[in-house]
């Protein structure tokens, strides 16, 4: 179920050219936390002229520390923030093809580099690095930028 988007200072956008595609909208913790991110994800699915995004999709709530561990809250297709409908357990997602599972997944790795460009890569973590270094090399994210408000 749609949103109207309402701009305001401290989101971050993940940008396809000229066009937001993701808007990410920080919770009260993640002001708290200086190595880990914690917020929003809304997918843009109407855009006004010039490109600025108009109606939004919740995509997840999500956390993620700086060890690389992360939480998704998935509520389902039908979960507004605005209309405060209780989430569900059990969340239902219609992913419709392969252009519709590859836009989840890009929206996952946009939430864990808003991590790395929040509180970076720990040295310690060695795996950690790798890994991240095998996500970036999946290229969900090539040809995108991320652009904070």
């Amino acid at each position: 179920m749609s949103e109207i988007y309402e701009k305001e200072q401290g989101h971050t956008y993940l940008m396809a050219g000229n066009q937001v595609v993701a808007i990410f909208v920080p919770d009260e913790t993640d002001a708290k936390m200086e190595n880990g991110v914690s917020g929003n994800i809304y997918e843009v699915t109407a855009w006004e002229t010039g490109d600025i995004p108009f109606e939004l999709d919740f995509f997840c709530r999500f956390s993620v520390k700086w060890d690389g561990c992360s939480h998704f809250w998935f509520f389902g297709n039908e979960y507004t923030v605005e209309k405060g409908m209780e989430p569900q357990m059990e969340a239902y997602y219609h992913i419709c093809g392969a252009e519709y599972f590859v836009k989840h997944m890009r929206l996952m790795a946009f939430a864990y580099e808003l991590k790395v460009l929040k509180a970076g890569m720990n040295e310690r973590f060695v795996h950690e690095n790798k890994d991240y270094e095998s996500l970036k090399a999946l290229g969900l994210l090539n040809g995108y930028t991320i652009v904070k408000n």
